[in-house]
This record gives structure tokens, sequence and C-alpha cells, in this order.
């Protein structure tokens, strides 16, 4: 990847009059996808590619659009915020019996909140396919079923009948038709009060713009759980 600079604009918490658009190796430019949080390739540099780059106190770089979302390694996002990562411990404590109950209340039936406040959603787009975000709308698609599986293990079964699956090879959470391997997943509540989801590959269900599978239970891999 090559940073280009591309014209003066005063921003605040970042480099003064300065603004950037990364270009890859095939020439084209990462783009904030309009309407959407995600991040894809476009052949031209335009308003959609403009980025503020901040140096954090850490020495690394932040990369913010011009509709205030952050360039996020979560799924290939635009994230509302830059997440916190926090290393979770060699072995993540399970869930107790009496926590898993409490899971499975009122039938398992949740609605998912992330971390800046929006829902974990299910929708259809192209073709019918069904496919993860997080939003503050579309209320009657963010109905879960929270299915308990064995002693330690559960899935998350959305209104169209589909399972959150954490894809093979890949980070992305999808969904899937059965509930086996790929789908179960382990529960942990955090200390906050929040919950984690772990996949049996250690990767945490994370709410970072797209929904996906992160190495670390940090802020945006912390759900809040409420009933539907």
């Amino acid at each position: 990847m090559e940073l280009v600079l591309t014209q003066s604009c005063p921003t605040s918490h970042s480099l003064p009059h300065l603004q950037v658009v990364i270009r890859g190796s095939s020439g084209e430019y990462i783009q904030h996808y309009w309407g959407f949080n995600n991040a894809k390739l476009v052949p031209r540099a335009q308003e959609w590619e403009m980025l503020t780059p901040v140096r954090n106190p850490n020495g690394s770089w932040s990369f913010k659009s011009r509709w205030n979302k952050w360039l996020s390694g979560g799924g290939s996002a635009f994230s509302t915020i830059v997440c916190t990562s926090v290393s979770p411990s060699p072995r993540s404590p399970r869930a107790t019996q009496e926590q898993m109950k409490e899971l499975m209340e009122d039938g398992g039936r949740r609605r998912f909140k992330a971390h800046n406040g929006w829902y974990l959603t299910e929708d259809t787009l192209l073709f019918f396919h069904h496919f993860l975000f997080t939003t503050i709308y579309s209320k009657e698609k963010q109905g879960w079923a929270i299915e308990r599986m064995n002693d330690n293990e559960i899935v998350i079964r959305g209104h169209s009948g589909e399972y959150i699956q954490h894809s093979w090879g890949f980070f992305n959470a999808e969904l899937a038709p059965r509930a086996q391997e790929w789908e179960m997943l382990t529960p942990v509540k955090n200390p906050n009060g929040s919950w984690s989801f772990k996949s049996r590959w250690n990767k945490w269900l994370s709410g970072r713009g797209t929904v996906s599978f992160e190495p670390h239970n940090g802020e945006c891999e912390q759900w809040w759980l409420e009933p539907w």
C-alpha cells in the first residue's frame, strides 16, 4: 500500500491541514463505501477516498474518513470508534451453570447491543443472501435466539432460522442453515456485565462495523444482551 497526499483540510486531533488516500498495488484506492461501513477499492481518488491520518500515542496510525468513521482491521470495515483490544487470559472462563441458565431465560430470546449502542442485525441483500451488520434501525430483524448445545456451548439463531457462523479460513461472521462445528460458541460473562462469544477457533464475535470474529476479547467484542 502507498500513502498519497491529496490536499489541505484543517481537522482537529490530527496532522494539521493534511488528508491522504491509500493506493494499493493494483493502483486502486481504499474507499469508505457509501451507505455502509464497508471498505472497498475503487479506480479513482475522490471524496469517499479522502482520509485524515492520526498518530496514536503508541506510535501506530489511524485513518478517519470524511464521515467520521475509522479504517478498521475488523472485517474490512470503517468503524465508528477506534476499538481497544485486550488480550484474553490463555484459558477463557466458561460460563457457569447459573450463567447458562441466565442466557436461556425466556427461551434465549435476546437482542445483542454492540459497544457503540448499535444492534446485531440480520438482513437480506442481493439474491436473498442473508448477512450480518450492526445498526440502530430494523428492530424487527434484531431478534436472536440463543440455543444451548451442550454444557459449555451455544449457537445463535436469527429470525430467518439460520445460525451465526465463524466462516472457515476468514474472520468473517456469516449465516449458515445448520448448527454444526463452525456455529458452536462458548459464552463468557465479562466483569462489566456484558457477554462475549468465542468460536472453537479461539476468535471472538465482534461488532467492529461489519460483524466478524477477532483474536482478542476487547471493547468491540463485548455485547449487552436485552430481551425481545
